[in-house]
């Protein structure tokens, strides 16, 4: 089985696999989004990550630009306590 396109979609098969259903075969979307988080901040689900691989990307970029800036800083009040 592959994982589906939407997080929707994901609990909505939670659901129905653990028998979130009202009358009429409607998912109790609620009732699996809680056990879904129950069960991942119990750790019995597996580690996992909730970031994509494009978010850890852009992440990383995003740090590398925070450490750029803090560096330039430094760099500027060393100069300044120089006199230069």
């Amino acid at each position: 089985m592959s994982m589906p396109e939407k997080e929707e979609e994901l609990v909505k098969i939670i659901s129905t696999q653990r028998g979130c259903l009202r009358s009429g075969g409607r998912v109790e979307m609620d009732k699996a989004a809680k056990i879904l988080l129950a069960e991942y901040r119990a750790g019995t689900i597996g580690r996992i990550t909730l970031e994509t691989p494009v978010m850890m990307e852009q992440e990383l970029v995003e740090l590398e630009v925070i450490r750029a800036e803090k560096a330039a800083k430094k760099l500027a009040r060393k100069q300044k306590q120089r006199g230069g």
